[in-house]
């Protein structure tokens, strides 16, 4: 591991805003936002990506190299500073979730497969393979030491959840040709999304008996779910016929719309503590940045949408039988 202080690499949106009131625009604010919005890039990366943070403040994620085309894992402790990682041989590796006790998964490349990783407080990684995948990627893990993640096989992609012990399940939601687990709090709850027979994705819950609960935004052309608190707070982004947008939504199924406060920059909400903590990236010309924000005080918030939930519905099929696998890989990204 190398370890450094990065450079500028934390910043406030005092220069964006006051561009904005320069030329009379009205970028929609609330009124604190500026005492909790953190930007940050991981010094000379092309992009940097926030995307699991625990309730130390501790953020990990990834970014690209100088190069575009190979990225690392990262975490920033509290106070800004930042360990850059690679698994040993690969030539890619993404940070996904750090959970209470410092332990961080994800996944890497080593240019013939992928597989998830285990990086625990003492810098030991445990690979993590679902045996004859084409790949394995561990996005999410929480304080109890459940991992959750994807794989593919034969086609298609599935989720699995894996014990302490390494016990692992599998699991598809119903209706899903494509599932992927995205997090997971330490009441065993899980949130990711799937891609149904027409390529649409929607966000899903499942929950410790598997029973699943779609999330789909009230309007939205698709949604995923991307992470989940103790609370039973969850965020995702979803696209309607306005662009995109993040959301969060509570324990009740009642959805906030969160919007960046300024025009062009569109990004993705990645995860949430449970002190209501938001980690995510955003992106706008010319730059790209890795966020931290309360929820309270990060997004313009319109009127919350009451629509609730759809009704839970019953777990229909396990990934234990008939896997099918992995069959397109456009959900995988850094």
């Amino acid at each position: 591991m190398q370890r450094r202080i990065a450079p500028n690499s934390t910043r406030t949106l005092w220069p964006i805003f006051l561009f904005f009131l320069f030329f009379q625009f009205s970028p929609l604010l609330t009124n604190d936002i500026f005492a909790e919005l953190v930007l940050f890039n991981v010094p000379d990366a092309v992009y940097t990506r926030a995307q699991g943070v625990n309730d130390g403040n501790q953020i990990v994620g990834v970014y690209g190299d100088n190069v575009g085309v190979d990225f690392h894992g990262f975490l920033r402790d509290p106070g800004g500073e930042i360990t850059f990682f690679d698994v040993a041989g690969s030539y890619r590796t993404a940070a996904r979730d750090i959970n209470n006790a410092g332990q961080i998964v994800g996944y890497y490349y080593t240019g013939t497969h992928g597989y998830g990783f285990l990086l625990d407080n003492i810098g030991s990684f445990t690979t993590i393979n679902i045996s004859d995948s084409g790949f394995t990627e561990a996005n999410g893990i929480n304080s109890t030491g459940q991992i959750v993640g994807a794989f593919s096989m034969g086609g298609y992609t599935h989720a699995f959840l894996r014990d302490v012990e390494g016990g692992t399940i599998f699991f598809d939601a119903p209706g899903a040709e494509d599932t992927l687990a995205r997090g997971i709090n330490d009441s065993g709850q899980v949130v990711g999304f799937y891609a149904d027979s027409n390529r649409t994705r929607h966000g899903f819950l499942r929950n410790p008996d598997g029973t699943f609960t779609r999330i789909d935004v009230p309007g939205a052309i698709w949604t995923t779910a991307e992470g989940i608190n103790e609370v039973g707070q969850i965020v995702g982004f979803f696209q309607d016929f306005d662009g995109y947008h993040n959301f969060l939504r509570d324990l009740d199924g009642t959805f906030t719309v969160l919007d960046f406060p300024y025009m062009g920059y569109v990004g993705e909400a990645l995860d949430i503590n449970n002190t209501g903590l938001i980690v995510g990236y955003m992106e706008g010309p010319p730059e790209r940045y890795a966020f931290s924000a309360l929820s309270s005080d990060l997004f313009y918030q319109p009127e919350p949408n009451s629509v609730p939930e759809p009704a839970t519905m019953l777990l229909l099929a396990s990934g234990l039988v008939g896997l099918a696998g992995f069959r397109k890989k456009f959900f995988l990204k850094p």
